[in-house]
């Protein structure tokens, strides 16, 4: 099942070859616009979908790639950086405990 609402496309599905799918076929109509960015649940998902699009196209420019929480720490950092705050992860909370 494919949700668009103003310039978001959401494909939810329980069947993960349907959602595959449905990702590459948007990512395949929609790469001509140079203007499309793909989240996926983690970096390396979101280049594999993109270079396998690439593979069968000859090619794919203009279109980023970020996994979920590299997209949420991008946005979140021009807010941060204005409270004086960093972001940090496990390691850098355990140091600072420690």
């Amino acid at each position: 099942m494919a949700t668009r609402s103003s310039s978001i496309t959401l494909i939810a599905s329980p069947s993960a070859a349907e959602r595959l799918g449905a990702a590459r076929k948007y990512v395949e109509e929609h790469a001509a616009s140079g203007d499309l960015l793909i989240v996926g649940a983690t970096r390396a998902a979101a280049d594999e979908l993109a270079a396998s699009v690439a593979m069968s196209r000859g090619g794919l420019f203009g279109v980023a790639r970020a996994g979920f929480y590299e997209l949420v720490s991008r946005l979140a950092l021009p807010s941060l950086a204005k409270a004086g705050l960093s972001p940090t992860g496990g390691l850098g909370a355990e140091a600072m405990v420690t």
